[in-house]
């Protein structure tokens, strides 16, 4: 990470791939959130860090479990790094809306064209 941020590259991690035959921990389950806490903990302090919740999240048909992620993702992110779901309409359209009292909606829209875009974003976030 440390050598894609010093060659101005940036890492869209997704948490899930739906469309692979992994074995991923049961929904809520105290494996699925060390998972979550696991890949946070260890790439949240990154500044060229972007996270996406799932390739083909659509697989996931419970958007209720994709929605609490969203805020497990967000809650436990101490750096607020963005945040996106993947070819998941439905996801997006309730993960934008405004669950914390802050009033900060829990995703970001990714309408992003260019890597210098996102440098630009990520370098105004850390200031």
């Amino acid at each position: 990470m440390k050598a894609m941020n010093q060659r101005g590259m940036t890492a869209y991690l997704f948490f899930k791939v739906y469309n692979k035959l992994a074995n991923w921990p049961k929904n809520h389950s105290p494996e699925d959130d060390l998972f979550f806490r696991y890949v946070i903990a260890r790439y949240a302090a990154y500044p060229n860090v972007i996270w996406n919740l799932a390739k083909e999240a659509q697989y996931e048909k419970s958007t209720r479990y994709k929605i609490d992620r969203l805020k497990f993702i967000r809650s436990t992110d101490g750096y607020h790094r963005l945040l996106t779901v993947h070819d998941d309409s439905l996801t997006r359209a309730f993960g934008t809306c405004r669950c914390r009292a802050s009033a900060t909606p829990t995703i970001t829209p990714m309408a992003i064209g260019t890597s210098s875009d996102i440098r630009t974003i990520l370098r105004d976030m850390d200031t």
